[in-house]
């Protein structure tokens, strides 16, 4: 009898131990698959607010903003997450945002807007050149043979008024022979004697050059060039014996004392230049 009841104690204790241990497997199945879920669907969740909360930009093209990782459409770079201090939630879509570090990269320099007159620096090429205005090209006005010559050489330098080479002229001395009649006669024929000294200013002989003639009452052999202006000796085209006719080239004096510096602008530059703009220029001589 006692030895039925013994058995019947340890049967029912195994019993006990095996209704626990299914106990806490099926506990563990269903009570730990949900807690497991919910953790699951707690940290997709999470991840998914990350996601639609981060805005994806270019490090060198700030203005491209993506939901979602990827690369840049401009540079083809990976896009890097934007900070959060660097989004504002009224943000212009037409505003440019970039950080400290990608501003150097790029070299951006930033100036405050200011109302005032816009300058622009502007680089041209140019050449110095006489001033137009003080060239002065001698041409024959009568025919003539070159009997002497008082410049010798280009670049020499010349006063107004100053003889540059005396003229033999058949034509002159007929000339100077008429103005001496008309003088004899100026009286009773002005007009002719009127005539007579505008054909010699013609041929630029100066007041004082014909007043001489008529004091001297005798033609002058030889006529002196004169220089009209002040300059440099920039041609010569003319030697002692040379036989020239009207209009033939002798000689140009240019005045170098103000030159003209002729710069050769773009048609996109000319808004940006007037009269009165400062100008500063380099020389490759003097550099």
């Amino acid at each position: 009898m006692k030895t039925n009841i013994l058995k019947f104690k340890k049967r029912e204790f195994v019993l006990i131990i095996i209704t626990l241990l299914v106990g806490i497997i099926l506990g563990n199945w269903f009570f730990g698959s949900s807690s497991s879920n919910q953790n699951m669907d707690q940290m997709n969740h999470s991840v998914s607010e990350n996601n639609e909360s981060t805005i994806w930009t270019c490090s060198m093209h700030p203005q491209i903003r993506k939901n979602a990782p990827g690369q840049c459409p401009i540079c083809g770079m990976d896009l890097i997450p934007l900070d959060n201090n660097d989004k504002t939630e009224n943000a212009d879509e037409n505003e440019v945002q970039i950080t400290e570090s990608a501003m150097k990269l790029a070299e951006i320099e930033t100036y405050t807007v200011k109302k005032g007159i816009p300058e622009k620096t502007i680089h041209l090429l140019g050449k110095v050149q006489p001033d137009e205005r003080n060239v002065a090209a001698l041409t024959a006005r009568f025919g003539g043979r070159i009997e002497k010559l008082y410049v010798n050489f280009k670049g020499q330098y010349v006063k107004k008024g100053q003889k540059l080479a005396s003229i033999y002229s058949p034509e002159l001395h007929t000339a100077q022979q008429e103005l001496l009649n008309a003088v004899k006669y100026k009286n009773e024929n002005f007009p002719f004697y009127k005539a007579i000294r505008n054909k010699l200013k013609l041929w630029e002989l100066t007041d004082k050059q014909i007043d001489a003639i008529e004091q001297s009452e005798e033609p002058s052999i030889y006529f002196d060039i004169l220089s009209p202006i002040s300059g440099t000796i920039t041609r010569r085209d003319v030697a002692i014996g040379d036989y020239v006719k009207e209009g033939d080239p002798l000689f140009e004096v240019i005045d170098l004392s103000k030159v003209w510096i002729m710069f050769d602008a773009y048609e996109s530059d000319l808004p940006w230049i007037k009269i009165g703009d400062k100008v500063s220029f380099t020389l490759q001589s003097l550099p």
